[in-house]
């Protein structure tokens, strides 16, 4: 017979008082808040707790859940969840990835910290702080604005301190190239069912309109990329799927973009062994560029005869089609009748003047710091619901560099910009270093994606800055060319 030990017996004493307290703590929380609010605390935790034991045990788990969520925003729509909910559980996730890349890279390895464009994201916290301090800015708004731009390069930090296998990156990257491949039968089902709509883009948001033109564009800077090296038509036909993604969300501008960004890449294509030398047209690059050139027609064509636009007219008119694209941009629908009507609004061209006027006259502090970070976040939860209209006048697809300049002034801006042109110069760094053509191809098409992100923030809108679905995307891949095993990379990795 097996005699207890005093040490097991005060061990058993402290566990019994223990339990019996939390026993105690809970029977009293019921009683006040009642079984149902108590059961669903106890799920939540237990949620929770789940949730950080899979990120901890498994790499794969942990990336599949941040980018399942982002490109499922509409399944969420669809339930009635709120918005809200995918952005913290993606939040979450993040934080629980950085911890643990963190605790593995620093504490278990005791390696330094890897880390990218970390002195410009400085620069933009400090800008943003003393932003906040100058111009007294409330502190929920400041702190949404901080999570919106700083979420996802934590992201990036973390998959840079992680011990990434090739069979995880193999794994993420397929998983990566099938939520966008749905992206095309989602379009096509939406387009059967209520048409071509601003509504519904994809199975990646419900009303986040601009991502009609930006996740096509984001796409076709890989696609080219991948067919300048490959020579595969099924790229092509790709290219082809991704304009029609646009079509169906009623985005002319997609049309024009798609030759600016695919030239940028051809242009970059061909600097891949001539460093510091001009670019040469040969007979194979003039191929490609009699390519870029047709699919650029037809993608005008097919934009004026399928887009249901008076403006058009359902024929190629060049003329008309510039006419319209100068309206749309300069257009000022409220001085003409009016803020009364919500369906008044600018073009972008206007609202960036007005946001420089504002700026011209607020004097120099404000010029280099803005209005204070927050200063135009929208959210329901902060009970703002036309920030830009009620402080600033402007009302329409605002662009991110509106957004940036306002909060955080051009210094802000500036250290924004040197962020992405510090990646983009890195990156063609390893391009043309890399005799791995595989390797190459994901650089070039990073580049392009890189060059889509500024073409965005300058011209377009905030969709690659703020919305947390192509972000997450674009600084895995960055994850991926920074890594420094270029030799070692396999095209099945991203093909």
């Amino acid at each position: 017979m097996r005699i207890i030990t005093i040490n097991e017996i005060i061990k058993l004493q402290h566990n019994w008082k223990l339990v019996t307290s939390l026993l105690l703590v809970f029977v009293l929380a019921t009683w006040k808040f009642g079984v149902v609010a108590m059961l669903l605390l106890v799920f939540v935790c237990l949620s929770f707790l789940s949730l950080f034991a899979a990120i901890l045990k498994s790499n794969i788990i942990a990336l599949g859940l941040i980018f399942t969520t982002a490109f499922t925003r509409v399944i969420f729509h669809l339930v009635g969840l709120p918005r809200a909910v995918p952005t913290l559980f993606t939040e979450f996730c993040v934080l629980l990835l950085l911890v643990k890349a963190l605790y593995l890279q620093l504490i278990v390895y005791n390696k330094p910290l890897r880390a990218v464009g970390f002195l410009p994201m400085v620069g933009v916290l400090a800008v943003a702080t003393l932003s906040y301090i100058y111009n007294q800015s409330e502190i929920l708004p400041a702190i949404f604005f901080v999570r919106q731009i700083f979420t996802f390069y934590l992201f990036f930090i973390a998959l840079l301190n992680l011990n990434l296998s090739e069979k995880t990156i193999l794994k993420i990257n397929r998983f990566i190239i099938f939520l966008f491949l749905i992206q095309l039968p989602a379009a096509l089902i939406k387009v059967i069912t209520i048409g071509q709509d601003e509504r519904w883009i994809g199975t990646v948001s419900w009303q986040a309109a601009q991502l009609s033109t930006m996740l096509p564009l984001f796409a076709i800077s890989f696609l080219f990329a991948f067919y300048f090296f490959k020579r595969d038509k099924k790229y092509l036909l790709l290219v082809a799927g991704s304009f029609l993604f646009g079509i169906a969300g009623q985005k002319k501008s997609l049309a024009l973009l798609i030759p600016v960004v695919s030239g940028v890449v051809w242009y970059l294509y061909g600097k891949r062994a001539i460093p510091k030398k001009r670019l040469r047209l040969r007979v194979s690059q003039m191929k490609y560029l009699f390519i870029i050139c047709v699919i650029s027609y037809l993608g005008i064509f097919s934009a004026s005869r399928i887009l249901k636009s008076e403006m058009y007219g359902g024929h190629l008119d060049v003329k008309r089609l510039i006419d319209y694209i100068i309206w749309y941009n300069t257009r000022d629908q409220i001085a003409l009748y009016g803020a009364d009507n919500p369906d008044h609004s600018m073009g972008r061209v206007t609202i960036t003047i007005l946001s420089l006027n504002r700026l011209k006259e607020s004097g120099l502090i404000q010029q280099l710091i803005g209005f204070g970070p927050g200063a135009m976040i929208l959210s329901p939860h902060l009970g703002r619901k036309e920030m830009a209209f009620e402080q600033f006048g402007l009302r329409g697809a605002i662009p991110g560099f509106v957004m940036f300049v306002l909060q955080v002034g051009f210094l802000g801006v500036m250290f924004w910009i040197y962020f992405f042109l510090k990646l983009f110069k890195k990156a063609y760094t390893t391009y043309q270093k890399s005799y791995n053509p595989n390797f190459k191809a994901v650089v070039l098409g990073f580049m392009g994606a890189t060059f889509t992100f500024i073409l965005d923030f300058f011209i377009y809108g905030t969709s690659t800055m703020f919305l947390g679905i192509l972000t997450p995307v674009y600084f895995h891949v960055a994850a991926i060319v920074f890594r420094g095993d270029s030799q070692n990379f396999k095209i099945s990795s991203l093909s």
